[in-house]
């Protein structure tokens, strides 16, 4: 910093709160008056660039972390840039990325990445901000205001954001800036995924709200725009989801006609419905119909029977390629999007999707599959255009000989070329016979395979989460890796509902890659677990089944320890009683993470000591309500609940409540997730009620952003699963009420926005409901300090085997 060629330069360094006994200071020192420097407590980076902010007496600010670098010239030509304009910008270069030695991992250059006439948030979008190769002028932090101190890992893209609203992203080309990565950043931290999570929410529902008109000419553009982010975004499920969840939106406001060569009737219907399953919600079917095919009355009369929107389109027999497009020209308005197939077998949605959202978006205004010349359609056989541009191509004379189709295709708008047949991989499995695209994730292995995939190097200290396939237990077990996983390596075995095991690694030196692994019994889980150098484990959950315990822990032949969750304990103690009682008298420890669990299951074992343990996991230290997540396209608050693990009271709540918002027609919508076999027959009936079947693996923020949540309510009657689900909800940065049983009140006391009420009525629902939308309204922008941390989960007690076991 002190190379810098520019010379008007003030250096301020801030130690937040150092603890080497003085070291810091004492270098800074040494500097004399070259520098300025302010101590202070701990409060993480966003709170010492803050103070840096309050403290400069600039007009320009230039931040620098402590394990980066600048080029000499950095500032000079970023002040250079931004003295010639007229109104304030903020200045940004490319830069380079090296590791914790120095050495050159790559180059990242972002300056000539998007067009100057792009609106400035693209920069924030698409991931072209090195924040220490930004300079900043002092009035932009007037006008957008400081770091969120709240947010440990986030806090930099949060306040790019919010300055894009009101200046330019000037750049300035150049490799400026040396940035150095190592594993300790927070940005690597495992709660960096959830924040981040929450900031892109919040960003797409103001992009897709308040701030669209100013961003894109419409929302079929907006989103072409936005699934350029797709691979910037991929880590962030719930964000993934929230687009893809807008996407369908989009889609179902959208008027597209496919048109089917011949009396193929049930290819036709095989496209709308696979087309509908994507969002599609206006898809009218046009049967192109020559003599010589079946009846155009015969196919009219089967459509109107099976109630689809369709038409047929008489032929006559001796028409070209040339004269059906003429024809369905003037059948079609010049606005409409048409899918024409001809031949091949309908693929599956997502194929159809790929070719449809170009052109729907306007990034394209055709898509073609190249080499494909159909009998009925030409060179359009399994296309996807607007009539206005086959129209044009049509005037042009695209059957003309000379250049060929595609060039004068291309004359008359933009073309998508799809794959040289025709067919994309996943179109090509689907003509084979499978209608399921090719499968993603980790491949089953057998029990042999998985014994030769080691997850830990060798001699590393290693803990086992073994778990049942309740959700709580997995739950329960990731929340525990997060926190002892920088101290001890962790592998998670979660039993599946079909029998598969599913491993999971975390910690330094861990293989990311998850395994799933068929067709093992008890006994060989034990045995590979030493293979794979685990030195303990930890049994998580009871719920196995019948005959597949006992021998679990009889082949371990390893220490371990037993958690609890819920109400199966008890009822586990109590069927299976003395052999039970005696198979947990062998482990070190019987951990149960609820007061009133533990209370209950000493008086049902009084032999067995049950050592009472918080939850792991920290909640996350920050609660926001995005202005832009309050209203649905509806006008209604998007409320999610839970209702695959209540009983009958908490469900017979649910039902009274959507009742009450019908009868009212007040301004909510409730999505319940879960498979309810007993749910009440009323709840079919609600308007306000949409049930959906999450998939089995899915997270709560997955969830969040599937279903555009403004709202949680956590319905429960079990105290460790309410806890839990509570626990999580916290990360989520909405609303969060609690109904049933008063655990989750000491997971909530950190969240700025959260009510539970135990054992309530239907009305107090509604009212509680509605105090929390108001609140959130209101709080817009709040940065209130979230309460005091409440967990009191000491991870070396947990691991108090380290030292014990000699592993340390």
């Amino acid at each position: 910093m002190l190379a810098q060629t520019w010379q008007n330069l003030e250096v301020l360094v801030v130690d937040d709160g150092s603890t080497d006994g003085g070291e810091t200071q004492a270098v800074a020192a040494s500097y004399g008056d070259q520098i300025r420097y302010i101590h202070k407590p701990n409060g993480g980076v966003a709170s010492a660039l803050n103070v840096g902010i309050r403290e400069m007496k600039g007009e320009y600010f230039s931040w620098l972390s402590h394990d980066d670098l600048y080029r000499s010239e950095k500032v000079a030509a970023q002040v250079e840039a931004l003295r010639g304009l007229s109104r304030p910008a903020i200045a940004f270069s490319d830069f380079v990325l090296i590791d914790r030695f120095g050495q050159l991992l790559h180059e990242v250059p972002v300056t000539n990445q998007i067009a100057p006439s792009d609106n400035p948030v693209w920069h924030v979008m698409e991931g072209m901000l090195n924040g220490c190769a930004l300079l900043i002028p002092r009035i932009c932090f007037e006008v957008a205001g400081t770091f969120d101190e709240s947010l440990p890992t986030t806090q930099d893209y949060q306040l790019w954001f919010r300055m894009s609203r009101h200046f330019r992203f000037v750049p300035v080309p150049g490799y400026l800036v040396q940035s150095r990565q190592h594993p300790d950043q927070g940005s690597r931290d495992g709660r960096h995924l959830d924040e981040a999570n929450v900031l892109w929410m919040e960003m797409l529902a103001e992009i897709t709200g308040d701030r669209r008109d100013r961003i894109a000419a419409s929302d079929t553009r907006l989103l072409a725009r936005l699934r350029r982010t797709a691979s910037y975004m991929a880590p962030m499920r719930g964000a993934a989801n929230w687009l893809e969840s807008w996407a369908c939106e989009i889609r179902a406001r959208q008027r597209l006609t496919v048109v089917v060569s011949g009396s193929r009737l049930e290819d036709g219907l095989t496209l709308r419905a696979r087309l509908e399953a994507e969002g599609y919600g206006a898809v009218s079917l046009l049967f192109a119909l020559k003599a010589g095919d079946a009846g155009p009355t015969a196919i009219a009369r089967e459509i109107a029977t099976m109630g689809r929107l369709g038409a047929v389109l008489p032929l006559s027999d001796g028409f070209s390629w040339v004269d059906v497009l003429r024809r369905l020209g003037d059948a079609l308005d010049d606005s409409d999007l048409v899918l024409l197939w001809e031949g091949a077998a309908p693929p599956c949605g997502s194929v159809l999707a790929a070719r449809i959202d170009p052109v729907l978006s306007g990034e394209v205004e055709v898509a073609l599959s190249s080499n494909t010349f159909g009998t009925v359609f030409g060179p359009f056989a399994g296309a996807v255009a607007r009539i206005g541009l086959m129209r044009s191509a049509l005037e042009r004379g695209v059957d003309a000989e000379g250049w060929g189709w595609v060039q004068q295709i291309a004359f008359c708008g933009d073309v998508l070329v799809l794959p040289s047949d025709g067919m994309s991989v996943e179109e090509q499995v689907v003509a084979a016979g499978d209608e399921r695209p090719a499968r993603s994730g980790p491949q089953p292995l057998s029990a042999a395979e998985a014994r030769n995939r080691p997850h830990f190097p060798m001699g590393a200290p290693c803990l086992a989460l073994v778990t049942d396939s309740s959700r709580e237990a997995r739950l329960y077990a990731r929340l525990l890796a997060e926190q002892v996983s920088r101290s001890v390596r962790v592998l998670i075995v979660s039993r599946m509902q079909d029998g598969r095991l599913n491993v999971e690694g975390h910690g330094r030196g861990v293989k990311p890659d998850p395994l799933q692994v068929i067709g093992i019994d008890p006994v060989e889980l034990g045995s590979m677990l030493r293979d794979w150098g685990v030195a303990r484990v930890d049994l998580i959950g009871l719920s196995w089944p019948t005959g597949t315990l006992e021998p679990l822990l009889d082949a371990l032949s390893l220490p371990f320890d037993v958690t609890l969750l819920a109400s199966e304990g008890i009822t586990r103690t109590s069927r299976h009683g003395p052999r039970l009682a005696e198979a947990l008298g062998r482990a070190e420890r019987v951990l149960v993470p609820a007061p009133e669990l533990a209370e209950t299951l000493r008086s049902k074992c009084p032999s067995l000591h049950f050592e009472e343990v918080p939850l792991p996991g920290l909640p996350s230290p920050r609660h926001v309500a995005a202005r832009s997540f309050r209203n649905g396209p509806d006008g209604r608050c998007r409320i999610l609940t839970f209702a695959n693990a209540i009983g009958p009271e908490q469900l017979r709540l649910i039902d009274e409540v959507c009742r009450l918002i019908d009868e009212r027609e007040l301004p909510f919508s409730v999505t319940a997730l879960g498979c309810v076999p007993h749910l009440l027959p009323g709840c079919l009936r609600r308007r306000s009620l949409l049930l959906a079947e999450p998939p089995a693996e899915g997270a709560l923020m997955d969830y969040v952003g599937a279903t555009r949540a403004q709202l949680l309510w956590l319905p429960s009657e079990d105290p460790v699963s309410a806890a839990l689900l509570a626990r999580q909800a916290t990360r989520t940065a909405l609303p969060v009420l609690a109904t049933g049983c008063g655990s989750p009140a000491r997971e909530l006391a950190r969240h700025l926005r959260a009510l539970v009420l135990v054992d309530p009525a239907a009305e107090e629902v509604i009212s509680a409901l509605t105090h929390l939308a108001n609140e959130t309204a209101a709080a817009d922008g709040d940065d209130a300090a979230p309460g005091p941390d409440t967990s009191s989960f000491d991870p070396r007690r947990y691991l108090n085997w380290l030292e014990t076991d000699g592993a340390a």
